[in-house]
């Protein structure tokens, strides 16, 4: 049987990163359930996944968890909210319903996300 540490980083980041997109998706679709606008609905998303992605990414994809890389951690995440919102309006433009137009963003904002946790965030050295 394969060992956690042992899978790729990569591997890691998208077994982690269901698990934090189901998170901060459901935090999404109940926001706009409840009323809130689109950009409030994925800013509490963002804002409540904030704390448990940086728990469960530091620790269970990179290994490397100190609270010095939370700084970078926010404004990684900052920069993706402003990516995410922008391809979402982009979309929700086309004609595409919020929850389908976020549903297409997620793998993008994935890719993009580990390239930027790996090389900013929780970057070895």
């Amino acid at each position: 049987m394969l060992e956690w540490k042992t899978l790729p980083p990569f591997l890691r980041f998208v077994v982690v990163g269901m698990l934090n997109t189901a998170f901060g998706y459901s935090v999404f679709v109940a926001a706009v359930l409840l009323g809130l606008p689109v950009p409030a609905a994925l800013a509490a998303a963002y804002v409540l996944g904030v704390l448990f992605n940086f728990l469960s990414t530091g620790k269970l994809v990179f290994d490397r968890l100190y609270a010095q890389a939370l700084p970078r951690f926010i404004g990684a995440y900052m920069l993706l909210y402003a990516v995410n919102l922008g391809a979402l309006a982009l979309l929700s433009r086309a004609g595409l319903h919020e929850f389908i137009a976020q549903a297409i963003t997620l793998p993008f904002m994935a890719a993009l996300s580990f390239v930027i946790f790996r090389s900013f965030v929780f970057r070895a050295g």
